[in-house]
């Protein structure tokens, strides 16, 4: 059992170390800057509150991978986030989706 705990944590860190992470920490609005770097592979983390905002769209067309540990995304009004179609949300420590004022 020990060794297949050290085969999982040794995997895991290596497939950390490959793509590049954004941290949202705090209270963030979405912005053409926001995480505008990540590409298929990479990792959005998400501890504090990310908004989006009315009729404002996120273009996050590469797969990438979101952690919502704890924090959340909130749509407003008439606000959009285009995801990869192999995109990923992991959901941890009651991370949420938001649907917001609007």
């Amino acid at each position: 059992m020990k060794k297949i705990l050290i085969t999982f944590i040794t995997l895991a860190v290596q497939s950390l170390a490959y793509g590049a992470t954004c941290t949202i920490s705090g209270s963030v609005t979405a912005s053409a800057t926001t995480c505008n770097t990540l590409s298929t592979g990479d990792t959005m983390l998400i501890t504090g509150t990310l908004t989006i905002n009315a009729n404002y769209n996120v273009q996050a067309s590469n797969d990438i991978v979101f952690i919502i540990d704890g924090g959340s995304i909130t749509w407003n009004n008439n606000s959009d986030m285009n995801v990869g179609l192999n995109s990923t949300f992991v959901f941890i420590n009651g991370g949420a989706l938001i649907s917001g004022a609007g």
